[in-house]
């Protein structure tokens, strides 16, 4: 997703299909396994809509999210099924 962010002001992307850095799980990890009810899910979700609201008028562009999601996908040169399905999630 904060790719996407960095598409929207021109920034190049890389991907490295490679961890380079692993998740240290730990007895005091707030976030690992935690379930997160519908109104914090959607509190979220609300809060990024605002950064990218934000980023698009901040940077003078004239495209709603739709658009930038499209044009987001269609910059992938090897698009896989799970490409799409975490699109389509959005």
């Amino acid at each position: 997703m904060f790719s996407l962010g960095a598409s929207l002001v021109g920034a190049k992307k890389h991907y490295i299909n490679e961890a380079l850095v692993k998740y240290r799980i730990h007895k005091g990890n707030k976030h690992y396994g935690k379930k997160y009810s519908s109104t914090c899910l959607h509190k979220r979700q609300l809060s990024i809509d605002k950064l990218f609201e934000y980023i698009i008028a901040k940077n003078n562009l004239h495209i709603n999210i739709d658009q930038l999601l499209l044009l987001e996908f269609n910059s992938i040169e090897k698009k896989t099924p799970y490409d799409l399905f975490q699109y389509i999630r959005i």
